[in-house]
């Protein structure tokens, strides 16, 4: 009795395995599909998130302006340097005027597009103030950004080419191809202008 009683118990539990093991699998799909497949010539996943700072509007009502979305569809056509920066971290704060330099340089070809992750509305828009911003800045304080692109923190940046999809650079800073720049970098170094200019 006492043999198949163990029996029935061992069985219960074996049955119980494969169905612990397709939950674990759920769950770590699901944590997984936020990801996007980041690789040179793969589309950009176009996220949507709210505008924080119009450079058509700049004296525009921020309350009035995050009612609006944007998304990296809006700016299928152009070279898109896409940045996560935040108005609290010293490396986005000494990369930021070259972005601004960068798109004076490029109007018509290129958009620099900023997602400010984690920001105090205030220090942001007056960081964007200070530094005389020429290109939307939309804000994430939901992780969309860091799940969507799998971020390490910020400043970090991808190149998007006018077809949509992620592009590489050769960095001047480590020397080597890059898909994804990590830390702060001078994007009017020629090295960079160069490349960007060639896409």
């Amino acid at each position: 009795m006492a043999s198949s009683l163990l029996s029935l118990t061992f069985l219960q539990k074996l049955v119980k395995i494969p169905a612990l093991l397709l939950l674990c699998a759920l769950f770590f799909n699901n944590c997984q599909s936020h990801l996007a497949e980041i690789a040179p010539e793969k589309f950009a996943p176009s996220i949507t998130l709210p505008l924080f700072f119009d450079p058509q509007n700049p004296s525009d009502d921020h309350n009035n302006q995050k009612q609006k979305n944007l998304s990296l569809a809006d700016f299928k056509g152009k070279i898109v340097i896409l940045t996560f920066f935040a108005s609290w971290c010293e490396g986005c704060r000494e990369e930021l005027p070259s972005l601004v330099k960068l798109k004076k340089n490029l109007p018509n070809k290129l958009e620099v597009l900023a997602i400010a992750i984690d920001d105090e509305e205030n220090s942001l828009k007056k960081l964007l103030q200070e530094s005389g911003a020429n290109f939307p800045v939309l804000l994430d304080n939901k992780g969309i950004s860091r799940k969507t692109f799998g971020l390490s923190g910020v400043p970090e940046s991808f190149v998007i080419g006018a077809d949509g999809k992620f592009k590489m650079l050769f960095d001047y800073q480590n020397n080597e191809p890059a898909l994804r720049l990590i830390g702060p970098r001078d994007w009017t170094h020629p090295a960079f202008a160069k490349q960007i200019g060639a896409l």
